[in-house]
């Protein structure tokens, strides 16, 4: 992925997490990055045509954020997701087929709290990789 062409945008609850993941993301070399903690903003986005390398679901609780997931994946506008979440690896495994039974994006799974350097591996690797490698920091 190319930092100096690649639009990315953080959509999460919690403001301190996306200021976070905002600061993070800088400091690797992103800085077109938008954040959103409304769905309802951002779908508006999607429905404008308004497309995405990146989506970074920040704090994804799959009890509750599975359906803003998959209405978010609906528009086919981005590229790569990726979620932040406290799961373990058996859990992170469930997502991971959980989403590919239903989606056609990349899903990459970032254990919380986010490293850095977990980080930069799901923003560098292809969009390809096999799901056993896309469960970080677990």
């Amino acid at each position: 992925m190319r930092k100096d062409q690649s639009k990315i945008v953080v959509f999460g609850n919690r403001l301190s997490g996306l200021l976070e993941r905002w600061r993070m993301l800088n400091d690797l070399g992103f800085f077109n990055v938008i954040l959103r903690n409304s769905l309802e903003e951002l779908v508006e986005q999607l429905e404008a045509g308004e497309t995405f390398d990146v989506l970074l679901f920040d704090g994804f609780d799959g009890c509750l954020d599975s359906e803003s997931l998959r209405c978010l994946a609906w528009y086919n506008a981005v590229e790569s997701i990726i979620i932040s979440t406290d799961v373990n690896s058996q859990q992170c495994r469930e997502i991971l087929e959980w989403w590919y039974k239903r989606s056609v994006s990349s899903l990459r799974v970032l254990q919380l709290p986010v490293r850095m350097e977990d980080l930069r591996k799901v923003m560098t690797l292809p969009t390809d990789q096999a799901v056993s490698e896309r469960c970080y920091h677990l």
